[in-house]
């Protein structure tokens, strides 16, 4: 259930195995892409932090289209439902934060 951290942040303590089965394939998908991206550039060249993040962003970018849309798989809306969660929202509402609060890098 949603609730507020020692800053008054919302934040959420459960466990949703569907959601995090969803977002893993949503990675893999992503490094799989940049595993391609990367066998067509010349040996020895590696992925730059600025394209790790680029992926990662697009993620979260699109999951929270997704969660604000209700437009999830159906077991993860199930799940996510029967937990409180609110679906369908702007994510704004639950206070998450920026993009620049959340990188870590």
């Amino acid at each position: 259930m949603p609730c507020k951290d020692p800053k008054g942040k919302i934040m959420h303590l459960g466990s949703h195995p569907k959601y995090n089965s969803y977002v893993t394939t949503l990675l893999d998908d992503a490094l799989e892409s940049l595993d391609d991206a990367m066998g067509k550039r010349k040996p020895g060249s590696n992925l730059t932090p600025r394209e790790i993040e680029d992926a990662l962003l697009e993620i979260e970018m699109n999951l929270r289209e997704a969660i604000e849309s209700g437009n999830l798989p159906m077991e993860v809306l199930k799940e996510l439902s029967e937990d409180g969660i609110v679906v369908g929202k702007k994510l704004a509402l639950l206070e998450l934060p920026s993009h620049e609060e959340s990188l870590t890098a």
